[in-house]
């Protein structure tokens, strides 16, 4: 089947250049975008510490912006679980179907 994403070739799967490209510069945006977002993030997480806000939002509603103090939680630790009692980790185990999906990596110094 041929198409303009992809080809196969020799039972290869041959994917076009644009479209290699085209993620490659998404996910170079994307992780800018994430990193301002956290910079953006950690600036308002110390603004409500600063001046001991728990909430705020936008003058128009759109977005709401909750503080949640550090805090501890409590976790299960199922690697030491399996370790400790490993005939009853088994036991345990719940097998269930996830929906097909693909995975992509971008190299960080890679030039595009």
């Amino acid at each position: 089947m041929n198409n303009e994403l992809y080809r196969i070739e020799d039972d290869t799967l041959i994917i076009a250049k644009n479209i290699i490209d085209a993620i490659k510069n998404f996910e170079k945006e994307k992780k800018e975008i994430e990193e301002q977002e956290q910079r953006l993030r950690e600036k308002l997480l110390e603004a409500m510490e600063k001046y001991g806000h728990d909430k705020w939002v936008s003058p128009d509603g759109t977005l709401t912006v909750t503080y949640t103090p550090e805090n501890e939680v409590t976790t299960f630790d199922s690697k030491k679980f399996k370790e400790d009692d490993f005939d009853t980790y088994f036991k345990y185990l719940k097998t269930s179907t996830r929906k097909a999906s693909i995975r992509m990596t971008i190299k960080e110094d890679e030039e595009i």
